[in-house]
């Protein structure tokens, strides 16, 4: 038996789009009578329908898997790699230094507990020194002893500073820029947003954040109701980066835009690509429907 009769996936796609006939109708409602599968996946199916006719493409899931994909794309597994030997080697650099630290610590501690504990019994009687012997300097005078407002550590090993402020008149680098654009557009800072995104776009055209904020940008001139401008940032990801992280959902928003603008035959090119490179796609179902609007 083929998988087509196990599983008859053309009639339920037929069915959603209302082209079953009374005959298949009867033999789609037996099969799921006996097919627990079938059945959970024709429930689940109806919902996501529903869905989509409330919503057809939800565009805050398209900005959040943009996002995800900067998480993934800023974090790549080779990186990883590469930096776990120097890694090992800073961690047990750090250990030592720790050790060192606290052996200081417990020393000057032990001086200072020697000193205070020093019998006055002991003391010499003559308050000052023969003429002909030299004074003899007390471990006090030798070793400066750290003030009771200063911790012990600190006298003992300064730790430097690792953090500078930038220079007068430095510039953010690509990821500095794309952070803030980032923040600035989850602010609902839209414009201050574009200005950031087309600022790290000029500065630093051929950056990993610059090719990335074509979908971000694009995705947000959307939102803000300018389908024009949308499309040349989709139509740029998609010239420097056709098998991007985003490619999927930039191919949506693209076909969203070309919706937005009532140019039907580019609009209908648009989900057919779509359906060709990714036919498994969650927004297949709206790219079916829409292609036969479009007939």
């Amino acid at each position: 038996m083929s998988v087509d009769k196990l599983h008859p996936d053309d009639l339920v796609d037929r069915e959603l789009a209302g082209d079953l006939t009374q005959a298949e109708s009867e033999a789609l409602a037996a099969h799921r009578a006996g097919c627990a599968s079938c059945a959970i996946e024709s429930a689940l199916r109806s919902d996501f329908a529903a869905e989509r006719a409330a919503s057809p493409v939800d565009d805050a899931k398209l900005q959040q898997a943009i996002d995800g994909a900067v998480v993934r794309l800023f974090t790549p597994r080779e990186r990883i790699r590469r930096w776990w030997p120097s890694a090992l080697l800073i961690a047990a650099a750090l250990v030592i230094a720790a050790g060192a630290i606290a052996s200081t610590v417990r020393a000057v501690r032990k001086s200072r507990a020697d000193h205070s504990a020093f019998p006055a019994s002991v003391q010499p009687v003559q308050s000052t020194p023969p003429a002909d012997s030299p004074a003899v300097p007390t471990a006090s005078a030798a070793e400066p002893q750290p003030s009771a407002s200063q911790d012990p550590a600190e006298t003992a090993s300064p730790t430097p500073q690792t953090s500078r402020p930038l220079p007068p008149g430095s510039q953010p680098g690509p990821e500095a820029l794309f952070a803030q654009a980032n923040a600035a557009r989850r602010a609902g800072k839209q414009q201050e947003a574009i200005r950031l995104y087309r600022a790290l776009q000029q500065k630093y055209p051929e950056s990993r954040e610059a090719g990335l904020s074509h979908a971000t940008l694009g995705q947000l001139l959307l939102d803000s109701r300018d389908p024009s401008a949308a499309m040349s940032e989709f139509d740029h990801y998609l010239q420097k980066h056709p098998g991007g992280e985003v490619t999927e959902e930039v191919l949506v928003s693209r076909a969203q835009s070309l919706e937005r603008l009532g140019k039907r035959t580019e609009e209908r090119a648009a989900w057919q690509q779509l359906l060709s490179r990714f036919p498994g796609s969650a927004h297949a179902p709206h790219a079916k429907q829409r292609l036969r609007e479009l007939q």
